[in-house]
């Protein structure tokens, strides 16, 4: 049995210039034969971008061209999947950047460091600091090797703002029209990796980012049993439970849901 992989085209724009807006569609042919006899027709799968024909279990056309197919022409899977740019969510997102360190060498420079965890940015872009939630929009994007035009998710950076605000190590810098959330109090689900049980109560301390916050975590809401999914009552939490809490911070931070964006959600926690 021979498979066709099916790829719609995509088109341009956003902070890198492409996004996706095709589908990849897989069919199996129940007949493995020449064109005609089973192959997907260009005609009945308008705007294809590409189609390759290959067979898993033989390994017809997965990583060699294969014998078995002497009419296909095209590229093997994996010849085609090396090829295929693929356009990261988080830099498709709105702007978040954690401050790392507030840069000022003199009287004439002040910038915010840190590495783009989303999107993208520019000069000229309105930005929001959390959680202050003062509004400023940037003045430049500075590298050791010169100012950009743009910055990108995964790039280390110093941003300089129109306006002379507040921002300290720690606060996040996001888009002003999507800007982060920010709490003191939330629900989260908790993995508990320390051999001493989780104690409700008791006074952790929390990193998120390059701030570190004092919190208490309440009495589990539920413990969730892996293997069934089932929500278990539970005072504490264990080694590798994990559980829904509530956790209650000495100050408010500034978070997106895991989600959303990985890198600026609760990385640890620790006693305090």
């Amino acid at each position: 049995m021979l498979s066709y992989i099916v790829t719609l085209p995509t088109r341009s724009g956003g902070c890198r210039g492409n996004y996706q807006e095709g589908a990849t569609l897989s069919r199996a042919s129940r007949h493995a034969g020449p064109p005609g006899e089973g192959e997907p027709s260009r005609n009945r799968l308008p705007n294809l971008d590409s189609v390759t024909q290959l067979s898993a279990l033989k390994g017809d056309n997965v990583t060699v061209p294969s014998t078995h197919t002497p009419w296909y022409h095209g590229p093997t899977l994996m010849g085609y999947l090396e090829t295929v740019e693929i356009e990261d969510a988080v830099q498709s997102g709105p702007f978040r950047m954690p401050v790392q360190w507030v840069n000022r060498p003199n009287s004439d420079f002040r910038g915010f460091s840190g590495r783009i965890v989303g999107g993208c940015v520019r000069p000229g872009d309105r930005v929001r600091v959390l959680p202050s939630g003062r509004e400023s929009a940037v003045a430049r994007v500075v590298t050791q090797d010169g100012d950009l035009d743009l910055a990108v998710a995964g790039q280390s950076i110093t941003l300089t703002l129109a306006d002379e605000i507040d921002i300290s190590r720690g606060d996040m810098l996001s888009t002003a029209d999507a800007p982060v959330e920010v709490a003191d109090q939330f629900e989260a689900t908790i993995i508990w990796m320390s051999e001493d049980p989780m104690l409700p109560g008791r006074p952790y301390l929390l990193k998120i980012g390059a701030r570190t916050v004092g919190i208490t975590i309440a009495a589990p809401k539920y413990r969730v049993n892996v293997n069934t999914l089932e929500h278990l009552a539970a005072k504490t939490l264990n080694l590798n439970e994990i559980g829904v809490c509530n956790l209650n911070l000495d100050q408010a931070i500034a978070f997106d849901s895991y989600k959303q964006n990985r890198a600026p959600a609760v990385s640890s926690s620790s006693t305090a």
